[in-house]
């Protein structure tokens, strides 16, 4: 057998025996609504995605979790008529496949991690709305964005299980992250949750519970700038915003509209320069809690409205922060100790 005979058959075995590869596509779609190429499943389009493309999919529902692990957009394909693009709990139900500093182990329905700007838009995540508490060893989250950055916007988090082991829209160690004109419903633990962060927004939100929530909006160890703006918390919440152990963050033209019967709008703890101004509070127990450790302080808390609360201001401690001025209309006490 001549050499070149040799090599051809050589090189043709050599193929018959690597193994499948998956060849990036630009038009990856889930379900049949468009052309390109198709997907039964999100995963499957992300997982075979170009970096930077688009994975569209079809409104229906989908019972899976997704893990994002390179840069694209995965939209909602949108029909005018309602239908969604749905992300449902597994039959199996959620499995463990994420950490976290402050929670420990986490069950992730739409989990983006490594890569450094994601976009998802249109989409919705429903958790299931169980009223009991899962026995998994882990919270249950809705979207976690751990590590990169990117946008969350025109989506929404919903039917949370109701208890306190749940988070529906998680920021991470994020970078440049944004979330806008999302619409967070019956939470069941937190609402939105925004921890180690940097240049964080979140814009425009809607935030809503009918059964009893821990926190609509929380914030915990984030040490660079992050803004908080035009967002409606409201509905049978504990709390409305708690920042802990922060630095800078601030939070304008906000509607914190109330909750259970000890609710609080904004709890400030342990955090220093941060700006809670210009926004409205009504409806709960406190309107705003200050509690100010030693190293913190140095808050302004101003041009405020303040309606139909029991009590405008609890001053548990205090250092160097700035007070007033803030509107206090049909409020019981301007201020007091909370109990």
């Amino acid at each position: 057998m001549s050499q070149i005979k040799f090599a051809v058959i050589a090189a043709i075995l050599a193929l018959a025996v690597m193994p499948a590869r998956s060849y990036a596509v630009t038009n990856a779609v889930v379900g049949t609504c468009l052309s390109g190429t198709r997907y039964t499943t999100i995963q499957a389009a992300v997982t075979a995605a170009s970096p930077g493309s688009t994975v569209q999919v079809c409104p229906g529902t989908y019972p899976e979790q997704v893990t994002i692990l390179q840069n694209l957009t995965l939209k909602g394909v949108t029909n005018g008529g309602g239908a969604a693009a749905v992300i449902t709990l597994p039959a199996a139900g959620l499995k463990q496949n994420a950490t976290s500093g402050l929670f420990g182990n986490l069950g992730v329905q739409l989990l983006v991690q490594q890569a450094t700007s994601v976009t998802v838009s249109d989409i919705v995540v429903d958790g299931g709305g169980s009223s009991t508490c899962s026995n998994n060893n882990f919270y249950q989250v809705g979207i976690l964005f751990q590590g990169p950055g990117g946008l969350v916007t025109n989506s929404a988090v919903r039917n949370g299980p109701h208890c306190a082991r749940a988070i529906s829209l998680f920021a991470d160690a994020s970078t440049n992250l944004k979330f806008t004109n999302n619409n967070l419903s019956d939470c069941g633990g937190d609402c939105l949750e925004a921890d180690y962060d940097t240049n964080f927004a979140a814009t425009g939100n809607i935030i809503t519970a009918v059964s009893l929530t821990t926190w609509g909006i929380s914030v915990q160890y984030v040490t660079d700038p992050s803004t908080f703006t035009g967002n409606t918390v409201g509905g049978n919440l504990e709390g409305n915003v708690v920042i802990s152990n922060s630095v800078k963050v601030t939070m304008t033209g906000n509607a914190f509209l109330g909750g259970a019967s000890s609710n609080v709008g904004v709890y400030l703890a342990s955090s220093t320069q941060s700006v809670i101004q210009s926004n409205k509070v009504a409806g709960g127990q406190y309107a705003f809690v200050i509690v100010d450790a030693a190293s913190a302080g140095s808050n302004t808390i101003t041009k405020n409205t303040i309606s139909n609360e029991g009590c405008g201001m609890s001053k548990v401690q205090v250092v160097a922060d700035i007070l007033s001025p803030n509107t206090y209309l049909t409020t019981g006490t301007l201020t007091c100790q909370i109990v």
